[in-house]
Order: structure tokens, then sequence, then C-alpha cells
């Protein structure tokens, strides 16, 4: 199946000038910032979960989205790539403190995780600090076989707000 990178990065939402000072306030912290998955024992049927912790660091209450950018690496071709990216399933949860059970961020293919979970985002307050997000990556059964040796490297960008 490949690897899947995945790298993980705060970034600012478009701010006109006169929000430089608010956005000032905001920030986030990313561990780990980076993480390599190997899918290439994987069959079919099977997943593998990756963890982070975001850490609200800044002055005032945040709220993010979680965003997917994706490419195929050589020497597959681009349409392949769309293919494995619709096919490839993520599951991203995050434990309620209220509840103590998982809410889930995002379910669906990697080529449709764009800016979730929907307006107005995620809120992390300063009182909660932090939370931790699983990503479950699923490897469907009913994947074509000339899928399975397909490199895809993701960057997942955390968008404060």
């Amino acid at each position: 199946m490949g690897y899947i990178t995945f790298i993980a990065r705060r970034s600012p939402a478009s701010i006109s000038a006169t929000d430089i000072t608010a956005m000032e306030t905001k920030d986030i912290s990313i561990c780990p910032e980076k993480q390599q998955v190997d899918f290439s024992r994987m069959k079919p049927g099977e997943n593998k979960i990756i963890n982070i912790n975001i850490r609200n660091i800044g002055q005032t209450d945040i709220f993010y989205y979680l965003h997917a950018n994706w490419k195929v690496e050589e020497p597959a071709t681009t349409e392949h790539g769309i293919v494995m990216a619709k096919y490839l399933q993520i599951i991203a949860s995050t434990l309620n403190p209220q509840t103590s059970e998982a809410e889930i961020i995002y379910s669906g293919p990697l080529s449709e995780l764009l800016d979730k979970p929907d307006s107005p985002g995620r809120e992390l307050s300063l009182t909660r600090g932090n939370e931790d997000i699983e990503l479950k990556f699923i490897i469907p059964r009913d994947i074509p076989r000339y899928l399975e040796d397909i490199e895809i490297s993701v960057e997942f960008t955390l968008i404060i707000l």
C-alpha cells in the first residue's frame, strides 16, 4: 500500500490587517508534528491508528478545522491517486471530556476531508487546554488490486480561527 506521511502544522486563516492583533492571541501546538505510517503490509479490511495532541497555547479560546492535502507519489499516475484518495477511509475522533465518549470530527474518504468539522469548527477553550485526536485509516475490503502499491503523501493542516 505504500506510505502516508502525516504532517500537522498550524495555519492561520486568511485575515485582514485589522485582525492581526486578534490573531496574535491565538496559537496552538501539535504533538507530534510529523509521523510516517507504513501501509505496505496492510491487507484490505485492516486499519492503522495515529494519535496527535492539540494544545491551545494562545490567550483566548479558539476554533479549528482539520484539512487534508494529499498527493500521489511517483511512478503512479494522478488518476490512480484520485481513485486511492476516494477509497482510503478516515475516521477522525476525539474524546468528549464531559461524557468520556468519542466524538466523531470526520468520517469518510480522504478525498473529502476539507475543513472539518463544519463551521464554526471545533472549539478548543483555554479551560480545556488540549485534546487528543485519533485518526483511523481504513483500507476497504473492496479496494482494487492495482491500488495496493500506490504511495500517497498527506499533509494534515489545522486551521485556527
